[in-house]
């Protein structure tokens, strides 16, 4: 018996000592993570981010401390389907979407909008695509939408506001305008959205305006002037009682993921230290919080596998 009761106590101590050195290598690693960000120049920090973001299609944007879609990023290629919207829950994206469709040029158009959660962030987006024809109504969930190609980019402008009060705005000529900021967990019947879209001439803006009301939402959400047309995006999607339960699981689980990244980077306050220091600390998670930021992000995993 009592060498039994050694013998566990021995490998109780090895054990007590492989926590202990595991223990001390985190925290050296922490420390040595720490004391690089702080040292480094702030130029430097931008272009170690910028970086680290542009294979997945994004931008760091120092001024207002998001991420953006690039102009050429990857997600181009590939367009749109309805079904990436319905996927989106899939990679943690719980959001709220506003396709709306309009015939101009022999062309069935697409501009959409989108607010809500991706994962560890708050965004918004807008989107401009077109199929190659015109469609027919049943036609427009299943068709696959080319993204707009530099000779047809609109001015897009959105700001993003949450109980209020102003996140982000963002103005761009784009065929994808996205922000999201890294950290923040936000409900979306919290969020609002408010957007414009510039066209080439009064007509498409016509035809765009009649797609909105088309699309059944409140007269008071949307306005046009001249070629300019303005939307207000402050409704949440219905869902059947099995989505919502989905839903509502994944959003908790962005919540804890949200806390967890506030927890572990909680040396810093600003999303281009905080992400640095993980980048040197656990290169892994800068990579998966990239990947979850798009709608389109499924799609192009399934061209990988």
């Amino acid at each position: 018996m009592m060498g039994k009761s050694s013998f566990f106590l021995f490998i109780i101590g090895i054990l007590l000592l492989v926590v202990v050195a595991a223990a001390v290598i985190v925290i050296h690693k922490c420390i040595i993570a720490r004391k690089k960000v702080r040292q480094m120049p702030y130029d430097r920090k931008v272009k170690i981010l910028d970086e680290v973001a542009a294979p997945f299609g994004f931008t760091y944007v120092p001024k207002k401390d998001v991420f953006s879609s690039r102009l050429t990023a990857w997600q181009r290629k590939y367009g749109y389907e309805a079904l990436f919207d319905y996927a989106a829950g899939t990679f943690h994206m719980i959001i709220d979407t506003w396709p709306v469709y309009f015939n101009y040029d022999g062309k069935t158009w697409l501009i959409e909008f989108w607010k809500g959660q991706y994962g560890i962030s708050t965004g918004a987006e807008i989107g401009v695509y077109h199929a190659d024809r015109i469609l027919s109504e049943k036609e427009y969930k299943t068709a696959h939408f080319d993204a707009a190609d530099n000779d047809e980019l609109l001015k897009l402008k959105f700001c993003l506001k949450k109980k209020g009060k102003e996140l982000v705005c963002m103005e761009r000529r784009h065929w994808w305008l996205t922000a999201f900021l890294v950290g923040m967990f936000s409900r979306l019947k919290n969020l609002k959205l408010e957007a414009s879209v510039t066209f080439f001439d009064p007509e498409m803006a016509e035809r765009f305006f009649e797609g909105i009301k088309r699309s059944g939402h409140p007269a008071g959400e949307y306005c046009m002037r001249c070629n300019e047309v303005r939307v207000r995006m402050d409704f949440t999607e219905k869902h059947c009682w099995w989505r919502r339960c989905c839903r509502a699981f994944i959003q908790f689980l962005n919540w804890l993921c949200c806390k967890l990244y506030l927890l572990v980077t909680r040396p810093f306050c600003t999303t281009l230290d905080r992400l640095l220091y993980l980048y040197f600390l656990l290169p892994g998670c800068v990579r998966r919080i990239h990947g979850r930021w798009s709608p389109h992000s499924g799609k192009r995993r399934r061209h990988e596998l």
